[in-house]
């Protein structure tokens, strides 16, 4: 395997997005990219940068083209991103070498605010991603903030693609979509999953463990070390066949294992055997770990309501603010118009909105977020037209964690997602 730089681009467009002037990028996969990035910065210190460079690339825009400021909380998704590129196409007996340059359009507070919290490359994400002991996973260059001008960008540019763009080592466009469409690079058919074990009521994960899929015919398709969080991925090369998930050396002090999504949604614990420990995979554990969208469509499960006898609804949904903020983005506002549509079409029903923080922060402000989440949910509804009084609002902060994320708890950013959440109770007489 060729020995490939990577580099992290990361283009923050405070406010107005990237220039209002320029038309929708026409680039698609499979496009040539001959552009020189530098010619976007006054920076001196950056030296010429050009594509193609004999590197793979990503590129992350960190706020959407009409200015919709992004949750901070992306960065540490798309750290991640980094991480499975590395992990597919670097070198796997060490650390790839990432150059990760942030873009900033605008040089106001938020921008320096930003520049100061990636001031020096331990503390670039935290130190619980940049360091790490799995090979290929390893940052080993400073982060660095380039300030870009103010316009010149032109429409065609790589840099006015989709909010996540990977380019080749040889220039050629390979991907670009929306962050939550971003599937490049990522085994053909696997499920993810992660392995934790409860010492005295204290779930906590088991990192660096020989995990192995088992197939009815006792054939082993993948195995594989977890990694600090326990977290796995396995190649499942048949969908038709039964897998089973084993450990087969015994950690020392493990008296149990339990499986659970890498959100950390327990499924089950593996049964302990002479020869370790294992669990027969069913299907709804399958669907749970190959990460498939659930069809939680909030409009197609209100029809399902609707022709039923039930008097209430709850769906979740994620709806997107950015970091301690209530603001909506553009995103969920598609969500929220669905909700929207259901309230016009069925004058007696009423809706509660309930929102949910993680852990992380303090109590008390995770409380106040929440409510104030919700409340800007309630005006948007109202600013559609919806009665008032048909409408609630209610935030529960941290109250009601869904995995063993609590306070103090070292979790990953995935398993901090999934705490937080939107639900949707609808209610008729």
């Amino acid at each position: 395997m060729k020995h490939y730089f990577f580099s992290f681009f990361i283009l923050l467009s405070a406010h107005i997005g990237l220039s209002q002037n320029n038309k929708q990028s026409t680039l698609k996969p499979g496009d040539k990219i001959l552009e020189t990035i530098s010619n976007y910065t006054d920076n001196v210190s950056f030296k010429k940068y050009e594509l193609p460079n004999k590197s793979f690339t990503l590129i992350y825009r960190y706020a959407d083209k009409n200015g919709v400021k992004d949750n901070y909380d992306s960065l540490y998704t798309v750290v991640n991103h980094v991480y499975r590129l590395n992990k597919y196409f670097g070198p796997r007996k060490k650390p790839s070498r990432l150059t990760c340059v942030i873009f900033v359009k605008e040089v106001n507070d938020e921008a320096k605010a930003l520049k100061n919290r990636i001031k020096g490359w331990n503390q670039a994400i935290g130190d619980s991603f940049v360091k790490s002991d799995r090979v290929g996973f390893n940052f080993s260059r400073p982060w660095e903030i380039i300030f870009v001008k103010d316009s010149g960008l032109k429409a065609n540019s790589i840099l006015t693609q989709g909010k996540v763009t990977v380019v080749s080592p040889d220039g050629v466009l390979l991907a670009s979509s929306p962050i939550k469409a971003f599937r490049f690079g990522e085994k053909k058919g696997s499920i993810k999953g992660k392995l934790l074990t409860d010492r005295k009521g204290v779930k906590v994960p088991l990192p660096n463990i020989r995990v192995s899929l088992f197939s009815s015919n006792n054939q082993v398709p993948d195995s594989t070390l977890t990694d600090d969080y326990g977290d796995f991925e396995l190649a499942t090369p048949d969908d038709k066949a039964e897998y089973s998930v084993v450990v087969k050396s015994q950690p020392p002090g493990v008296t149990n294992i339990i499986l659970a999504t890498q959100s950390g949604q327990e499924i089950k614990e593996l049964k302990k055997t002479k020869h370790g420990f294992e669990y027969k995979l069913i299907e709804t554990d399958m669907i749970l770990l190959k990460e498939m969208e659930e069809d939680d469509d909030i409009t197609l499960k209100f029809k399902s309501f609707e022709a039923s006898k039930k008097t209430d609804l709850k769906v979740t949904e994620n709806i997107l603010y950015g970091l301690g903020s209530f603001t909506i983005d553009d995103e969920s506002k598609e969500i929220l118009d669905k909700v929207v549509k259901i309230l016009e079409q069925n004058a007696t029903v009423k809706l509660e909105v309930i929102s949910h923080t993680d852990a992380q922060g303090e109590d008390k402000a995770n409380l106040l977020l929440s409510e104030k989440r919700s409340a800007a949910v309630i005006q948007y509804f109202v600013s559609k037209g919806i009665n008032p009084a048909r409408l609630k609002s209610l935030g529960k902060g941290e109250t009601e964690i869904r995995n063993r994320c609590s306070n103090g708890v070292n979790c990953s950013d995935k398993e901090h997602e999934f705490n937080r959440r939107t639900e949707f109770k609808f209610s008729r007489s």
